[in-house]
């Protein structure tokens, strides 16, 4: 609860909530939040700004990173906030291709419900 606070107040005092953290491969804290599945630093950085779709620096979105790692809940918390489904990476693979390349059917079956287009990167 300490850390949520704590979450609240530097980005109440300009915290910029896409910062790229430069010492973890460039990701932000949405990235980061979608990750490990914390549903409460997701809704608070997202109340603050936080770009829903955006990248950390290998390209991978918050909800790729929900995708990564077979979370259908916060797969689901970030489509409901809007979440690209369609959005590719930097070798144009969108969420529903990574989830088929690593065999995650629940999680592929999340994103079609959502409409994610079926194709393959060109």
């Amino acid at each position: 609860m300490l850390i949520l606070k704590s979450l609240e107040g530097m980005l109440s005092a300009g915290a910029d909530p896409n910062e790229y953290d430069r010492e973890h491969e460039g990701w932000t804290p949405l990235t980061t939040a979608a990750f490990y599945g914390r549903h409460d630093a997701i809704e608070i950085l997202l109340k603050h700004g936080a770009s829903i779709d955006y990248p950390h620096e290998q390209g991978m979105t918050p909800l790729m990173m929900a995708v990564q790692q077979n979370d259908l809940d916060t797969m689901e918390q970030l489509l409901y906030h809007g979440a690209d489904v369609a959005k590719g990476n930097h070798e144009n693979q969108t969420a529903l291709f990574l989830a088929a390349q690593e065999g995650k059917v629940d999680a592929m079956r999340v994103l079609i419900d959502h409409h994610s287009p079926v194709s393959t990167p060109s």
